[in-house]
């Protein structure tokens, strides 16, 4: 934890983008995809707190899995055929795009999806979720 709370953020960036190559390089992915897996990637502050430091390291664990790697290659061969995603599948096509409508109006208004004024979006999101797929909302 404290390496990488050490590495620079060019660093991070590399790692991040060592996984976007290896994961994505390789296959037939749709750029647009790919683009948004870059540009959604977090960077941690200056002075991170533990929880940032903590997600950080997750995220770093996830991207070095072999096996998480290689679910993603699948997922984003899926998508490029155009194929939907079983999460969109089980979901249903109303909530993807009440999804795909919250995400892009709290993107452009700037809104930090940590933040104490993102939290309620996530919150309706996971609910919304949960209710479809007949499961109870849990921190998970």
């Amino acid at each position: 934890m404290h390496r990488l709370a050490q590495l620079s953020g060019e660093e991070r960036r590399r790692l991040i983008d060592d996984f976007v190559d290896g994961t994505f390089g390789t296959v037939d992915a749709d750029p647009a995809a790919v683009a948004m897996v870059r540009a959604a990637t977090p960077d941690l502050p200056d002075d991170p707190t533990g929880e940032q430091v903590a997600a950080w390291v997750e995220l770093a664990e996830l991207v070095g899995d072999e096996d998480f790697r290689a679910r993603m290659r699948r997922t984003a061969v899926r998508q490029a055929a155009g194929c939907p995603l079983d999460i969109e599948c089980d979901a249903g096509e109303e909530l993807m795009e009440f999804t795909r409508q919250k995400v892009a109006e709290v993107m452009e208004s700037g809104i930090d999806p940590l933040s104490d004024r993102g939290a309620p979006v996530i919150d309706d999101l996971v609910h919304r979720f949960a209710g479809v797929l007949a499961r109870t909302p849990d921190t998970e």
